[in-house]
């Protein structure tokens, strides 16, 4: 959520500015409001690796479409992408954005807001935890039960 003009073309404005209203409007982290308008500016894709210091960030969190699913709009279509955590090596998680759903305009709020409740009950994307019941990036679990990292080390043992 960013300030735009009419046709939904970002304000030309400092990006400080941009960033602070996206923090207060829709409740995100501020490195989440700065990838976010990295992307709306084209300066970095999806398939740019974000710094490890952001996997960890989002590890952190419970999933949540907030922080979890960015949409883009095109001229013709609205495309959903949700933040996927990959490794690179033992200790640094990284975020990937992967194209899950897209959709042909027109498209309403409220089929928005459906399309990301739909894929935050994906198994590819997310899992609930067995134990502490939190929604989990797949990534962030282990193995393929549906254990959180956290759990999996504080009941099963498992060592990281």
């Amino acid at each position: 959520m960013f300030l735009c003009d009419e046709n939904g073309k970002l304000l030309d404005i400092p990006d400080e500015e941009q960033i602070r209203f996206c923090c207060e409007h829709a409740g995100v982290s501020e490195s989440h409001a700065r990838f976010i308008l990295a992307m709306e500016k084209g300066e970095i894709t999806g398939d740019k690796i974000i710094e490890p210091e952001d996997g960890w960030e989002l590890i952190g969190q419970r999933a949540t479409a907030d922080n979890s699913i960015v949409v883009r709009t095109t001229e013709t279509h609205v495309v959903f992408r949700v933040k996927v955590i990959r490794w690179q090596g033992e200790e640094n998680p990284v975020i990937d954005l992967e194209d899950a759903k897209i959709v042909k305009k027109p498209i309403d709020d409220q089929t928005i807001e459906d399309t990301k409740k739909e894929l935050l009950n994906l198994r590819k994307y997310f899992r609930i935890c067995k134990s502490c019941k939190k929604r989990t990036h797949a990534g962030y679990c282990w193995n393929d039960e549906a254990y959180c990292m956290s759990c999996a080390s504080q009941e099963l043992h498992i060592i990281w």
